[in-house]
């Protein structure tokens, strides 16, 4: 029969051993379930009402092509001149070119009594009358909202500039704290003002197509 302190120094290592495997056990499990990265995805949405503008003109919409570092799955943005950012876990839910060129095409197919605005690009035979080119250089995400530094111009199967609307920046006020909610807000909601300006630009040239005509 062992010394009562020699049973003493004897079980005092068993105790501490199964202390850490359990603390060990406890870390494992944390990191696997509790502490794993929460992922969230994102999409634009169509922001302009319906309406009953006419035109004459088959429509479409040039493929958007975007700045290498903001067409990247992960969700960027730009801070000041040269600084970009990328969320460590929100994501776009598909292509972001694409996808802006689509909401595009929705947005001018909405406003024109859903007249099918078709996507680029075409064959040269089946090149729409008026083709929108959306280009955008850069995307700032401030506290109070978006802004976005872009252009836009018309035109037509021959390349001739029918109306256009110089580099400048486009805002979008969004109340939402969660940055990736409100990238996605506020680019939805500019590129609704942008298929206004489109559509107003395009309005401009039809009437000076008729005031020309009538001379």
């Amino acid at each position: 029969m062992l010394h009562p302190i020699l049973a003493i120094k004897l079980k005092a290592p068993v105790v501490f051993y199964a202390r850490v495997a359990k603390g060990a056990l406890f870390s494992i499990l944390l990191m696997a379930g509790g502490c794993a990265p929460h992922y969230r995805y994102y999409r634009l949405q169509t922001e302009v009402p319906r309406a009953d503008h006419a035109s004459e003109h088959t429509m479409g919409v040039r493929a958007v092509d975007l700045p290498g570092w903001l067409n990247t799955p992960r969700l960027s943005w730009a801070h000041g001149g040269v600084q970009v950012f990328r969320s460590p876990s929100a994501f776009w839910g598909g292509d972001l070119a694409g996808d802006i060129t689509y909401v595009l095409a929705e947005n001018m197919s909405r406003q024109y009594h859903n007249m099918i605005v078709t996507m680029g690009p075409w064959l040269p035979e089946e090149c729409p009358d008026r083709v929108v080119c959306f280009d955008l250089d850069n995307v700032i995400l401030e506290p109070w909202g978006v802004a976005v530094v872009a252009c836009w111009r018309v035109v037509n199967p021959h390349g001739s500039i029918l109306a256009q609307r110089a580099q400048r920046t486009w805002s979008a006020q969004i109340n939402q704290s969660e940055p990736g909610a409100r990238l996605a807000q506020g680019l939805s909601e500019i590129l609704a003002e942008v298929t206004m300006d489109v559509i107003s630009g395009l309005n401009r040239n039809k009437v000076s197509e008729v005031k020309s005509l009538a001379r």
